[in-house]
């Protein structure tokens, strides 16, 4: 029971988080957009305009950064999937294992068919790629997490620089 509320938590929370990388890409695309199409097409020259043109670099980064951050949330997601597969798979082969059985074992979680005496070399193999996979899964969440920081940081640069850029003009 316990399995099944944690899993739905985890699955409505991911949902939210992909929604929200999303919104903010587009968000980040719609001002990127926005700041760049008022920009003059001649060599800036008050500070002014070298202000929205830094912007438009800064949140052009922001836009890299949220696909970035999309990126690593869609290769961790992977990894983990393929991580889950061996573990479920290398579980299972233990428990046929420990029963007994013929000289031969399928692997209801897999579909394999194989002779017995290859089990203990088919665990050892879910488990180095299991291995394998736990540094590659980690990398891909702190990748992630490194780009959803940037990604807000490059954000309120940008909108600080053209916010400065907009009162400077005015005063100007």
């Amino acid at each position: 029971m316990i399995t099944e509320r944690s899993d739905r938590v985890w699955e409505s929370w991911r949902q939210a988080s992909e929604k929200f990388d999303y919104f903010v890409a587009g968000l980040s695309t719609a001002l990127t957009a926005f700041v760049a199409g008022g920009l003059p097409t001649t060599k800036p020259t008050t500070g002014a305009t070298i202000l929205e043109v830094a912007s438009a670099i800064v949140l052009c980064v922001a836009v890299g950064l949220s696909i970035e951050r999309i990126r690593a949330n869609v290769t961790s997601l992977a990894v983990g999937h393929r991580s889950l597969y061996y573990n479920e798979a290398r579980g299972r082969l233990v428990a046929l294992l420990a029963e007994g059985g013929g000289p031969q074992m399928i692997n209801e979680s897999t579909g394999e068919i194989f002779p017995t005496a290859d089990a203990p070399k088919k665990i050892d193999a879910y488990t180095r790629t299991i291995e394998e996979l736990e540094p590659q899964s980690a990398r891909w969440t702190k990748r992630g997490e490194r780009a959803y920081t940037l990604r807000d940081l490059a954000l309120l640069v940008g909108l600080g620089l053209y916010v400065g850029a907009r009162v400077w003009k005015a005063f100007a």
